[in-house]
């Protein structure tokens, strides 16, 4: 006997999933977005790049804005490059490696921190909040040139899974379709991790809301502010998601 009950987790079309990068809704919610640069297509090399072992950036990518160095398994780190301090065996690598220079996305990413004093990276559909240790605690995730940029992309997990078709379209039931690679500048502020939310749709309904922080907040438990929550964000969705006409070019 046949039974309307949806599957728990359907299956994804590809095109339901590319609905989701960042540069096919952002255009439509701008608005009520951070200011945000895309910069797209990527060249091959910059996929290959982020691809490569080990963590350097780019020839012609320091500003030296900011100095910090990181030990990298027994080696000197900065953001001009590796020093000297690196053994005969390391010199022997780098001479190896492959040389990446990206004058272009330079120059278009130092536009953007010259307009907003401060970026926060990301790809397609992830971003490196996974390396923010790789810069300052003062200002984590904070990209203040090129270099700062690639470095935190270089450094993150997270950003991997945009990196190849395979892992963008993981499960869908149609072939995958052309995938281009973008670079997203989003304006830089120095958010409360604590006030961050994450909330959870189906059929265009809102079903859940979360802290998306995984640490302890106190100020959370209280059932006042819970309801207050709940009921902002619920207002918040019916009134400038929900009715959006961007869903119904949206496939499901």
């Amino acid at each position: 006997m046949s039974s309307s009950v949806p599957h728990l987790f359907p299956l994804q079309t590809a095109s339901y999933i590319l609905s989701f990068q960042f540069s096919s809704w952002y255009p439509h919610f701008a608005n009520l977005s951070i200011k945000s640069t895309i910069i797209r297509p990527l060249s091959q090399d910059f996929r290959d790049y982020l691809n490569s072992d080990g963590v350097f950036v780019p020839e012609g990518s320091e500003d030296k804005l900011r100095t910090f160095y990181l030990d990298v398994e027994n080696s000197l780190l900065t953001l001009s490059g590796l020093s000297d301090v690196e053994d005969d065996s390391d010199e022997e690598e780098d001479e190896d490696r492959v040389v990446f220079a990206f004058p272009e996305l330079d120059a278009q990413i130092r536009q953007s921190i010259k307009e907003w004093e401060g970026v926060f990276p990301k790809l397609n559909f992830s971003s490196p909040r996974d390396a923010s240790w790789i810069l300052p605690a003062s200002s984590p995730l904070k990209c203040t040139s090129p270099a700062e940029v690639y470095l935190l992309l270089k450094s993150s997990d997270f950003i991997t899974h945009d990196l190849t078709v395979e892992n963008v379209f993981d499960g869908c039931e149609d072939p995958s379709p052309s995938y281009e690679l973008e670079l997203v500048l989003r304006k830089w502020y120095a958010m409360d991790r604590s006030r961050e939310l994450r909330c959870f749709v189906r059929d265009n309904n809102l079903i859940a809301i979360s802290q998306r922080d995984h640490n302890y907040y106190d100020f959370l438990n209280d059932p006042l502010t819970k309801s207050s929550i709940a009921q902002t964000v619920q207002t918040y969705w019916e009134k400038n998601i929900r009715t959006s006409k961007y869903w119904e070019s949206t496939p499901s």
